[in-house]
């Protein structure tokens, strides 16, 4: 950390002092004109900071927004069945009123895991299942 500090520090003095030297040349000081390119360098990154963090936020918010815009086809309990698409929010309570039997239903959110498993490989039982047919045909015709 204490490395990256004083890189910043090196790069903000050797780029104002190169700055600086067409400065001196004329009517300027060097020392004003060190002064100023500073001044500047550090105007401009606080700018530049402000604005990534401002972009940063708003896609940050509309991240939240389209996340929080998530729903279901629900399946109303009432005796006729009915499905709604109903949005779905993670934020609050979510309920909604079936459009068939004029109720208030509520929808509760339920997380559950699984345990993941291999694909099955389908010609492998095909190979085991015709290898076990032939054993069994064969001791048919031994007699066994």
């Amino acid at each position: 950390m204490i490395f990256n500090i004083f890189k910043s520090l090196f790069l903000l003095i050797t780029c104002s002092a190169v700055v600086s030297l067409p400065f001196a040349q004329n009517e300027w000081s060097y020392f004003q004109s060190f002064v100023i390119s500073l001044f500047v360098q550090i105007v401009c990154y606080n700018i530049y900071r402000t604005y990534t963090r401002y972009k940063f936020n708003e896609l940050e918010f509309k991240k939240i927004a389209e996340f929080t815009k998530q729903g279901a086809e629900i399946t109303c309990p009432c005796s006729k069945g009915i499905k709604e698409f109903i949005p779905i929010s993670l934020t609050h309570d979510n309920s909604y009123k079936c459009l068939t039997c004029n109720k208030n239903v509520a929808v509760s959110l339920d997380i559950k895991t699984y345990i993941t498993t291999e694909p099955v490989n389908l010609e492998e039982p095909k190979n085991n299942i015709h290898d076990i047919l032939l054993k069994l045909s064969t001791t048919e015709k031994n007699g066994i």
